[in-house]
């Protein structure tokens, strides 16, 4: 949401009170995005980054009336001049969309039906044929999964988190029967791979979250490929090209900043992904496709079952509102620091880790906290992949270089992501 500026949060940072220098033609760009902190002042930062023109340039080009009154938390334009370049992300240009998602063709299958299960506290079937099912196991003191079945006989299974709560007033949480099964040809073989939904939680703005799983159509005794999205729905699989592919709109919700303002707010964001060979990637050349969320122009759903809504994020994100962007928001803050580091594996339990100058680093996708970085990103298209994603094979990443790149959040909070560079 967009941060209030309240007088408690206001900060005094005076210019030196000497004569202006002579005014310097503003730059056109591009701009470097700088987020005020505690006791700057545009003088200061002017000198810092080697403003044309000094802090008056700032002042213009950021329309500040007052030079010696700033905000701690706005966000300034700097002229992308050394030493800008080198700590500073992009200012991010954006662009309105004018073109249309539309949705790929694939199978959607029946709703589940509930059924019974000896070891489980609810439990609901989708038949994919006469011989295989896909059924959910909700349990209360171990973890609740999906599981895929030929005749009787386990074939691949994951956990999934399935939490009911009747008290929640604001949030509805996914239940045994919330899942959704999708036939479609995702890497252009001819034979088309199953994609697996599973609903954790949705709230009163009709924001979702869920699990996704991939079961590949050439290996389907596989583990499948599980990841983290946002808005699961009609039009996550879109037209992939002339092969009859579908590639994924992976949508979720994040906070990127405004246009033209030097506040935040939170985004209907999507990717386009591709996939093949078990694993998916970034397509490239492709921009993000960023929806602002406003209270009273909420995004659509369409039932699925009785019981089950789904979003529409195709139609969602061929609104005229929404708008290109280069940048990935979690990438438009400061860069604080980057270490670089080569991937390894463990031989005891093939976990992985990376080793950088002085310290071995563990790498858990999706993990908060020191030793986990927060998401995989890809260097070469300067894409994010999906929360929790981690390719069913994870060996393609031992080896590869990488960047650490922490990145300043909030003025006190720090996000770490993980670039993959492309193999050697």
């Amino acid at each position: 949401m967009a941060r209030l500026h309240l007088p408690l949060l206001v900060m005094f940072a005076g210019c030196p009170r000497v004569p202006a220098p002579p005014s310097a033609p503003i730059p056109d760009g591009p701009y470097a995005s700088y987020q005020i902190q505690w006791g700057d002042s545009l003088w200061a930062l002017a000198e810092r980054f080697h403003t044309p023109g000094g802090y008056p340039t700032l002042a213009a080009l950021n329309q500040i009336a007052d030079p010696h009154l700033i905000w701690e938390g706005d966000r300034l334009r700097i002229p992308m001049v050394e030493p800008a370049t080198s700590g500073l992300p992009p200012w991010p240009v954006i662009q309105p969309f004018a073109g249309r998602f539309a949705s790929c063709p694939a199978e959607v299958l029946p709703p589940p039906v509930a059924s019974y299960r000896h070891d489980c506290e609810e439990s609901a079937c989708v038949e994919i044929d006469p011989t295989s099912r896909i059924c959910s196991c909700r349990r209360a003191r171990s973890p609740s999964t999906l599981s895929l079945t030929r005749m009787g006989l386990p074939l691949a299974q994951w956990e999934v988190s399935i939490s009911p709560d009747p008290t929640a007033l604001f949030f509805r949480f996914g239940t045994a029967s919330d899942f959704q099964v999708v036939r479609a040809d995702l890497d252009g073989h001819g034979r088309p791979e199953l994609v697996v939904a599973m609903l954790e939680s949705s709230d009163d703005l009709a924001r979702s979250h869920w699990t996704v799983a991939i079961l590949d159509g050439d290996t389907s005794e596989a583990d499948p490929l599980t990841f983290e999205m946002d808005n699961w729905g009609a039009g996550t699989l879109v037209p992939g090209g002339p092969t009859g592919r579908c590639d994924l709109l992976q949508t979720e919700w994040t906070e990127a900043w405004e246009p033209a303002r030097p506040w935040t707010g939170w985004y209907l964001l999507g990717r386009l992904l591709g996939y093949g060979d078990g694993a998916l990637a970034p397509l490239p050349s492709q921009p993000l496709f960023a929806r602002r969320l406003l209270r009273s122009d909420q995004n659509g759903t369409v039932p699925a079952s009785p019981t089950l809504e789904v979003a529409t994020p195709a139609v969602d994100l061929s609104s005229p509102e929404t708008g290109l962007r280069r940048i990935e928001p979690m990438a438009e803050r400061e860069r604080a620091f980057v270490e670089r580091g080569v991937v390894h594996a463990h031989r005891e339990d093939g976990s992985l880790s990376i080793e950088t100058t002085g310290r071995l680093v563990e790498l858990v996708p999706g993990a908060a906290g020191q030793r986990g970085y927060a998401r995989l990103g890809d260097a070469a298209t300067g894409r994010l992949y999906p929360m929790d994603y981690q390719p069913r094979d994870a060996d393609w990443l031992v080896g590869r270089q990488v960047a650490i790149t922490t990145y300043l959040w909030e003025g006190y909070e720090y996000r770490n992501l993980v670039w993959v560079d492309p193999p050697a």
